[in-house]
């Protein structure tokens, strides 16, 4: 039986309410940790999490059974409910798949 082999790299953008600053820079490592969580959870691995006050860029490698949406409704949908607990406030992302030689320039 054959099988098929795929590595779509993703990098997804969320952007906070108003693109005003919001997330205190003691903050960012926790909401990153958090993000990169729940992009695990989608079945994606996370490969790099990062941003400042106005938005957080997450970059990871895609898995073949899930789709653009999904990912994106988990992340935004469970990290709004728990930014709500925080004095944060944020909304709003992008996607967009890169080229395997773009990686390397998102990770820096």
């Amino acid at each position: 039986m054959s099988q098929s082999l795929s590595k779509i790299y993703l990098h997804i953008v969320f952007h906070v309410k108003n693109t005003s600053p919001r997330i205190e820079e003691e903050h960012w490592e926790r909401v990153h940790n958090y993000i990169g969580g729940l992009v695990n959870t989608t079945g994606c691995h996370v490969l790099r999490v990062g941003g400042v006050e106005n938005h957080v860029h997450v970059l990871l490698m895609f898995s073949k059974t899930e789709t653009v949406a999904h990912v994106v409704e988990e992340m935004k949908r469970n990290s709004s409910r728990w930014i709500k607990t925080m004095p944060l406030r944020g909304a709003g992302s992008s996607a967009k798949s890169l080229a395997l030689a773009s990686k390397s320039i998102v990770e820096e």
